[in-house]
């Protein structure tokens, strides 16, 4: 397992893509004053985890990985959402296809995370990416609220493993805290 955690105290793009586990997303700051941000990226095996927070609004575009499939979601922030030219309100989950091209206007304080993944896992627990576009999810507002403070809940346990001093980080410590 790979855990990398970046704090940003400036607009810095290069160092976005490149802790965002490979991927090739172009970010452009789109209002002025300082960027803070917050960058976790954790790699396992054909699954990673992004997630990311930033003070201010951007605009991130590029392609996303050739052999994963990614699965994020919105958490929150401040206004409306455009993903790939949809207007969409917090929390939203939205799934892309292997090499699938992202547009993503993000508002102030945005909050999010995507989980990449090969399709042959997802096949192996009965998803077929076959049947879905790519696209933005509807799920009821209550069941989006509980998975986003599931998520948060994970995002904060990561950290706390990712900053924890000395330990070795292991995939069992961090179930034994998520679990527990």
């Amino acid at each position: 397992m790979r855990l990398e955690s970046t704090y940003l105290d400036s607009f810095d793009p290069i160092s976005m893509e490149e802790a965002l586990s490979g991927t090739t997303i172009r970010h452009v700051q789109l209002a002025r004053g300082r960027f803070l941000g917050k960058l976790l990226s954790i790699q396992t095996g054909q699954y990673r985890l992004n997630y990311g927070k930033y003070n201010l609004p951007l605009h991130a575009e590029g392609a996303m990985l050739d052999d994963l499939i990614t699965v994020g979601f919105i958490l929150d922030g401040v206004g409306d959402y455009n993903v790939n030219g949809r207007i969409t309100e917090k929390p939203a989950p939205v799934v892309l296809r292997e090499s699938a091209e992202l547009d993503f206007f993000m508002a102030p304080r945005t909050e999010w995370m995507a989980l990449q993944v090969k399709r042959s896992a997802l096949e192996g627990l009965g998803v077929s990416p076959e049947n879905h576009s790519d696209s933005l999810v509807n799920i009821p507002g209550s069941v989006a609220m509980e998975a986003r403070e599931s998520m948060r809940r994970a995002v904060a346990e990561l950290r706390a493993i990712s900053v924890g001093g000395n330990a070795i980080l292991s995939p069992g410590t961090y179930s034994e805290r998520i679990l527990s």
